[in-house]
């Protein structure tokens, strides 16, 4: 009779809907580094200064060894990176490059991530990011790379594209999860994968 050797014990599931949130930022860092890429191809300038986004890369990166350890930590985290993502874009390129866009994005995350009994989490997320969206609006002083007119109204026209893709990535949690939540029953992580693709296009 042999004994197993073997005495690790079996991996915790994650959260699923902390898994959703770690897909969200792989797929981010996964887009980020051809971000400099589309800008010069659809806008035609821009490109160095639009190097400055990819400061969020290695804290969209550690999202998903956060979820491991800490599915609330992680959960608050994506959209929080996604709204300071999101401000610097703005600030980099300017108000009418549409780049505000993307605080959409950012809120629908903050709904979707949370429980009902962790809704002041998402409530305070949604208070940040309406608050940033009215400072947008107020005006966030002079942007640090000026695009003439035709340059901007084609950055904009790229952005007005790639939120709607974000969105649809921010709603990741699939039915099965949500299933699974609700029963408190924690999804394997091979059930976690099989969630539906997630896209996004340049940008946060």
């Amino acid at each position: 009779m042999t004994k197993s050797f073997d005495a690790s014990p079996p991996s915790a599931p994650i959260d699923p809907l902390a898994s959703a949130n770690a897909a969200v930022a792989w797929v981010v860092v996964a887009n980020k580094p051809f971000y400099p890429f589309a800008v010069w191809w659809f806008v035609g300038a821009g490109f160095e200064a639009s190097l400055a986004v990819l400061i969020a890369t290695p804290f969209y990166a550690a999202v998903p060894f956060l979820a491991r350890r800490a599915s609330l930590a992680a959960r608050v985290a994506t959209p929080s990176i996604g709204l300071v993502d999101t401000l610097l874009a703005t600030k980099v390129f300017g108000q009418g490059s549409g780049t505000e866009l993307f605080l959409f994005a950012c809120g629908l995350l903050a709904v979707l991530s949370f429980r009902p009994n962790e809704a002041w989490w998402s409530r305070g997320l949604i208070g940040l990011i309406f608050l940033a969206f009215v400072a947008i609006q107020l005006g966030g002083g002079a942007a640090l790379c000026a695009l003439p007119p035709d340059e901007l109204r084609r950055m904009l026209e790229l952005y007005m594209f790639s939120p709607a893709r974000s969105s649809r990535s921010s709603a990741c949690v699939s039915p099965a999860q949500r299933e699974g939540d609700k029963a408190g029953v924690p999804l394997r992580d091979n059930e976690m994968r099989g969630a539906p693709p997630f896209a996004l296009a340049a940008g946060t």
